[in-house]
């Protein structure tokens, strides 16, 4: 349940004796084992490039998770997408969202070898990604497209109901209300 949560921490190691990750979703690293769902990665491919916005749903257990990491990110990396997986934490000591977001597309970056951006503390998530130093360079000196993919994106209106200031698009925890003089008042981080 958070933004930390990632292939590598979720996953066995896998091999020719073992292809299987048993209830756990298969990884990346695991798309050579991932088979029989070959049809539907492409499609999904096919719809993530044509669509802003793709909603993958389904009962739990189906195979989700497994389908985007194993299946949709290998292909996506190979037409210089850099898929950023992301598993907001909802925590009332995590940070804000946006700054869970902005830390993912940071470590999955650093993590591909990608030369990126670094958000700067105030900016918005729109402002960090569309500034003029938004450009993702991967090791080949091509630009990447970074694809931001939110998994159980349905806590956002589950667990985050959770924290009114979050549901009411307030200040996260922690920030603090500063009067502006003329009977408003703005937050600020902490």
């Amino acid at each position: 349940m958070n933004a930390e949560f990632s292939q590598a921490t979720t996953s066995v190691v896998l091999s020719d004796d073992n292809p299987w990750p048993g209830l756990l979703p298969f990884a990346e690293a695991d798309w050579k084992f991932f088979r029989g769902r070959e049809f539907e990665s492409e499609m999904l491919y096919r719809r993530v490039e044509r669509e802003r916005l793709t909603i993958v749903f389904a009962p739990s257990g189906l195979g989700k998770s497994s389908l985007l990491q194993a299946g949709l990110f290998p292909l996506l990396r190979k037409e210089n997408v850099l898929p950023v997986y992301i598993r907001l934490d909802f925590s009332q000591e995590k940070p804000d969202l946006t700054g869970q977001v902005k830390t993912a597309i940071v470590r999955e970056a650093e993590r591909a070898n990608v030369e990126a951006p670094k958000p700067e503390p105030k900016e918005t998530l729109w402002e960090f990604l569309h500034r003029k130093d938004a450009e993702f360079w991967s090791m080949r000196h091509q630009i990447l497209k970074p694809l931001l993919i939110f998994d159980q994106f349905e806590e956002v209106f589950t667990l985050g109901r959770r924290d009114p200031r979050r549901s009411r698009g307030g200040a996260p925890p922690g920030a603090a209300q500063v009067s502006t003089g003329n009977g408003a008042s703005e937050q600020t981080g902490q």
